[in-house]
């Protein structure tokens, strides 16, 4: 643990060989109307979450989450949350009012089923229990092209939360797929 901490605290790069470089500005491309896309499969145009961020006039930044739980039919947990660039990472502190406003939404109308509900109260209680009051940030790393995210909260390194990320343009028609269906119809 106190390794894991020095990296952070050294703007290591976390392991990361020296090909891969710390991006200064892990916005940028959301500025310019970019969509972030985790974990990319760029041949079949999917991802396995996505983010848009929303830039005020104040500086105040928020991402509206999107996270895919199912692909038949497409279901996604969508919710906003604040966020913030600290020292070339993207951050965030959720908070339970941002639990709160979590929904499930089948395209862009909410999923309001039983089972559906039921799959979000358990999702609202993982991220919950993985967030609320921490400050999660990812650290944003390009190789070339190829761009990696390494994910850290309260300033201690997550391998889970690390991964392939890309930025699309809104007219390149990538979709939100999820790994699993999680709900039974």
């Amino acid at each position: 643990m106190f390794a894991t901490l020095f990296l952070v605290a050294s703007g290591a790069t976390f392991g990361l060989g020296p090909e891969w470089q710390r991006v200064t500005d892990p916005l940028a491309e959301a500025r310019v109307g970019k969509l972030y896309c985790d974990t990319p499969d760029h041949k079949a145009k999917t991802c396995e979450a996505g983010a848009l961020f929303r830039f005020s006039e104040n500086g105040e930044i928020l991402g509206v989450m999107m996270i895919p739980i199912n692909n038949e039919p497409d279901l996604a947990i969508a919710f906003p949350l604040r966020s913030w660039v600290d020292d070339g990472a993207l951050c965030s502190r959720p908070q339970q009012d941002d639990i709160d406003r979590m929904r499930l939404m089948i395209g862009t109308k909410l999923y309001e089923k039983p089972a559906g509900e039921k799959l979000l109260g358990i999702f609202k209680e993982e991220f919950a229990k993985m967030a609320v009051d921490k400050t999660v940030c990812e650290h944003f790393f390009t190789d070339g092209d190829r761009l990696f995210s390494v994910g850290t909260i309260d300033g201690v390194h997550v391998p889970e939360l690390d991964g392939e990320i890309a930025w699309v343009g809104a007219g390149n028609s990538y979709d939100l797929r999820a790994n699993e269906n999680a709900l039974e119809e």
